[in-house]
């Protein structure tokens, strides 16, 4: 738990960081436009700082997309790591129907029960400490999940079918490791200030060369940062699968708490 981190700016409402990269870009241009304005014209000067620009954009260009593809995978991955968890325990589930009383229902409720727990609500999850929380209160029902199976074990000699069963809990057990896993891992603070250090420079260049040739084109520039400003939002909202626009789906695991409580309630009746 103590190793667990969230980049400070994820520890912010997601409309905080868009305003931290669209000031953060305006500041670096306007200030070097103002720079370059006190500079006199040269065209040499010029010149040479059209090749940086260029060279600075291209290496812009080569971190978003790397920073972008990380964001990406790692957002296809969470996803994964639900699907594997829903169909872990929706196997589980099923599989307890196998095993005698009282056993098939303690584990069948204790299943349900640790599915609803798995539910992540935006509010849960948005400091280090509320994931601490949260995952407090999941492994509470996670806990009551192997005990069934040692009782189990210990009121019988223990036959193929109960092995078959505690595989299937175990198989629980090791998808809420991946999920976790995958969850926590976020864009490495360093990396994010990287990129924000280069499109920042780069915008500073631009500017101080606008400024040096007195043709500064306000919208474009403008433009130019709402556009730097909007990629690097949309690669922070990937990394933020429970805030912002691009959010993580949990409609698999929904169904399956909402099947896994109908399915209690019609045996409980019969």
């Amino acid at each position: 738990m103590d190793a667990m981190t969230i980049p400070w700016l994820y520890q912010f409402p997601i409309w905080v960081s868009v305003l931290v990269f669209f000031g953060f870009l305006m500041l670096c241009f306007e200030g070097s436009y103002r720079l370059g304005l006190r500079k006199p014209k040269t065209i040499t000067e010029t010149k040479r700082g059209n090749i940086v620009l260029n060279t600075m954009l291209a290496l812009l260009g080569l971190l978003i997309a790397f920073t972008y593809s990380f964001t990406v995978s790692r957002s296809d991955l969470r996803k994964q790591a639900i699907i594997t968890q829903v169909n872990a325990i929706s196997t589980a589930y099923h599989r307890a129907g196998l095993l005698d009383e009282p056993y098939r229902g303690d584990l069948r409720v204790a299943l349900a029960d640790y599915a609803e727990s798995l539910l992540i609500e935006q509010q849960e999850v948005s400091t280090i400490e509320r994931v601490r929380t949260k995952l407090a209160q999941i492994n509470e029902y996670e806990n009551k999940l192997w005990p069934i199976i040692e009782k189990m074990a210990v009121s019988y000699d223990v036959r193929p079918l109960e092995v078959f069963v505690a595989q299937s809990i175990n198989e629980v057990l090791d998808a809420k490791t991946v999920r976790v896993a995958f969850g926590l891992d976020n864009l490495p603070g360093g990396v994010l200030i990287i990129l924000l250090f280069v499109a920042g420079a780069s915008l500073s260049v631009a500017g101080y060369d606008a400024g040096l040739t007195r043709s500064l084109s306000r919208w474009r520039m403008m433009a130019l940062t709402l556009v730097l400003a909007g990629v690097l939002h949309l690669i922070t909202d990937f990394d933020r699968p429970f805030q912002g626009i691009v959010r993580g789906n949990q409609l698999a695991l929904e169904i399956l708490v909402i099947e896994l409580r109908e399915q209690s309630s019609l045996m409980s009746t019969e």
